[in-house]
């Protein structure tokens, strides 16, 4: 999925991650979702791949145990995904 809910507001955009989360979890399904939204990132992706410019290199892959869960957005644990993919994107 390339950059799926990038045009859409905030709220809607929450809504629909919610409703994409619920149905990987119900179907099982494997999917690659590029965003450019540290956050987005951080919710949805049990592994983060932060890719360099062109040609392009994974830079580094953040392990996400704590992806899908909906209370992830407000926990401790979400905002320090951010800061390490944050570090590795300004790097």
């Amino acid at each position: 999925m390339d950059e799926p809910f990038s045009s859409l507001d905030a709220l809607t955009r929450e809504m629909l991650q919610n409703q994409l989360m619920a149905l990987w979890k119900n179907k099982g399904l494997t999917t690659i979702l590029v965003t450019h939204s540290v956050e987005e990132a951080v919710f949805l992706g049990s592994s983060i791949l932060v890719l360099s410019k062109r040609p392009a290199s994974i830079k580094g892959i953040v392990p996400n145990p704590g992806a899908g869960r909906i209370e992830f957005r407000e926990e401790a644990g979400f905002h320090e995904t951010c800061k390490r993919v944050r570090r590795l994107i300004e790097n």
